[in-house]
């Protein structure tokens, strides 16, 4: 039995770790899309408003972004509501609405950030500014609709959204139009939304040969939501653009797809031969709403595999990222010559937004040629490469090596992300010594002990062990980041 029932606590305790880590779904994710109207009972015993009649949301769902400054469709927040005369329809005393609001809980995987108007709030809740309506004293039964409220969820975030609208209302006397009784705030309606990602991205092959086939992998999730009726077809659209802009395939692709490939042959005679011109192809990929997928992928001549330079490499000297947003940062791309021994030319590099995951989005800098310059042992080309990443979040940097028989390497890619403006600038060591300090403190405490403390072998040993053991685990990353380790 104390076997069975440790084995019990040991799966309750997996079980909740995964779902605390979001390795397991929580059970209250699935949204009820069904509007519920609550009716509020006010000065003696009758009803004197009711909640939205339809839906709260303008749509049972809706398609978050795939990036951290993306925004998701726009959200409308229609409130309306069933006002009542005394005892029941026109007479000398009528509803009196003072102010209403709403209130938003989110539930599943965030951060939640609402932009409201342009002001941003994150967190599990959202609370709206209070709306005082103008001219809202009817006399009779009637429905009154409200101006809507427009907000957006900037960032990937999935889940659900559970509104509540509030309202703060009383009796009127409509002849003087004086309040005269005032209830306390009642919810007047529920409804609940949502959230589906609106992840899709694009796996391209990092070089193709003309007149061999491309074959593009996709894999997407919602392209769109049931907003207005779900007007539309819905799906995704590949698109694939040659190295002159011109389109010359596009595909369309069902929701919930993953690895689902689809190719095209690449004609022969597609290389452009002339010194410093562009072989790189663009991919992009849509859904009903926005671009989640941008990136390029290499032609290069027929029979050349096995002499294309080697990809660059990328470094810089500014220490190790987040790198402030909004300030200049370098990179030295550094390429070899091809097999063959050609010089190279230039490079080809682009500076694009992403995600934790590797999606790339807009661009930064796209397919901008530098010039090569030649390093001192003969055999290598560098330039320098600078650009000012404009906000907190995840960058991908992609070079590319062209020789000058213009045949050009596969990408190198390096991700690298960025913070606030005011962490500490590139390269600048940290200021805060305190753990170095106490790390020091702790050995120096511990051949005290070793020493000089009246505690018997091997004890005082294993204790002094382990206090230098900790400390080095607290002046570690300060040591590394001091040193360059």
């Amino acid at each position: 039995m104390k076997v069975k029932r440790s084995l019990l606590v040991l799966g309750l305790i997996v079980l909740g770790a995964l779902v605390v880590s979001g390795g397991l779904p929580l059970l209250t994710s699935i949204a009820n899309t069904d509007g519920m109207s609550f009716y509020n009972k006010g000065f003696a015993g009758n009803s004197i408003a009711a909640g939205a009649h339809e839906d709260v949301f303008d749509s049972p769902d809706y398609v978050t972004s795939f990036t951290s400054d993306g925004v998701s469709e726009k959200i409308v927040i229609v409130p309306e509501f069933w006002f009542y005369g005394f005892p029941v329809g026109d007479g000398p005393v009528g509803a009196y609405l003072d102010s209403y609001w709403f209130k938003i809980t989110f539930e599943g995987n965030g951060p939640f950030t609402v932009d409201w108007y342009g002001a941003h709030s994150t967190g599990a809740q959202f609370t709206s500014p209070k709306a005082y309506p103008s001219g809202a004293a009817p006399t009779a039964k009637a429905w009154y609709t409200m101006a809507p409220s427009i907000i957006k969820l900037i960032g990937p975030c999935t889940g659900k959204m559970h509104i509540e609208l509030w309202a703060h209302h009383g009796w009127l006397d409509t002849s003087l139009l004086i309040p005269l009784v005032k209830s306390a705030d009642d919810v007047m309606a529920t409804d609940e939304a949502q959230l589906q990602s609106g992840i899709g991205s694009v796996s391209v092959p990092t070089y193709t040969e003309e007149g061999q086939k491309m074959d593009l992998k996709v894999t997407a999730e919602h392209s769109h939501s049931d907003t207005n009726g779900g007007a539309g077809p819905g799906g995704w659209t590949l698109l694939l653009f040659d190295n002159n802009g011109v389109r010359k395939q596009s595909w369309d692709i069902a929701d919930g797809v993953s690895g689902y490939t689809v190719s095209y042959l690449v004609p022969v005679g597609s290389f452009d031969t002339t010194p410093g011109s562009n072989n790189n192809w663009k991919v992009e990929l849509w859904n009903n709403l926005f671009i989640t997928h941008q990136e390029y992928t290499v032609v290069i001549k027929q029979g050349t595999a096995g002499i294309i330079p080697p990809p660059p490499t990328i470094t810089s000297d500014m220490g190790k990222p987040p790198y402030p947003a909004g300030s200049s940062l370098e990179w030295l791309v550094t390429g070899k010559q091809n097999p063959s021994g050609y010089p190279l030319s230039g490079f080809r590099v682009s500076v694009q937004f992403s995600t934790s995951a590797g999606q790339l989005g807009a661009f930064v800098m796209e397919n901008q040629w530098f010039d090569a310059n030649a390093g001192s042992d003969g055999t290598s080309w560098y330039c320098h490469v600078q650009f000012t990443a404009p906000q907190i979040g995840y960058y991908v940097i992609s070079a590319q090596s062209v020789d000058i028989q213009n045949n050009p390497s596969v990408f190198a890619k390096l991700k690298f992300e960025t913070g606030p403006p005011g962490i500490e600038p590139p390269g600048t060591p940290p200021t805060d010594y305190t753990m170095l300090i106490l790390g020091a403190f702790m050995i120096l405490i511990a051949f005290v002990l070793y020493l000089k403390a009246p505690i018997p072998k091997p004890y005082n040993l294993v204790i002094a062990l382990v206090l230098v053991a900790a400390a080095i685990y607290l002046m570690y990353p300060t040591l590394q980041t001091v040193f360059g380790g």
